[in-house]
């Protein structure tokens, strides 16, 4: 379903109405009723996707996402990256978010901001322990 969804530039589209149907609704993921209207909602069309639900080829992009999360040394979801910053857990969604904040305007940081990023490296720190 992901290269069906790429084909027709609806990728990002797909991805959250499957997140938000699944996690926020309950949609049943494992069912065509649910599929179809994770689907539908993403903009695409039931009919033509149906095409693809025998599709395999996710398999390959898995099992690479798999070998470079284990190669940068993670085990598991939810992993993030920035740039060379890398995170485990949506708790430290913070320090990419700093990091491209930084980036987009490396000299120009508000007071607020620095002190919210001090609280949060203390927090995350007291946590790691």
């Amino acid at each position: 379903m992901l290269a069906y969804a790429r084909a027709n530039n609806k990728y990002l589209d797909y991805l959250l109405s499957f997140a938000k149907s699944v996690n926020a609704h309950g949609v049943r993921a494992d069912t065509d009723s649910g599929m179809e209207k994770i689907v539908e909602d993403a903009g695409l069309s039931w009919q033509e996707a149906k095409r693809h639900l025998a599709n395999t080829d996710w398999k390959n992009e898995v099992t690479a996402n798999q070998s470079d999360i284990y190669q940068t040394g993670s085990w598991g979801v939810p992993v993030f990256r920035y740039k060379d910053i890398q995170v485990w857990g949506q708790d430290r969604l913070f320090v990419i978010e700093d990091a491209i904040r930084q980036n987009l305007n490396p000299h120009k940081v508000a007071p607020i901001d620095k002190a919210i990023h001090d609280i949060r490296q203390a927090v995350g720190s007291s946590q790691d322990e």
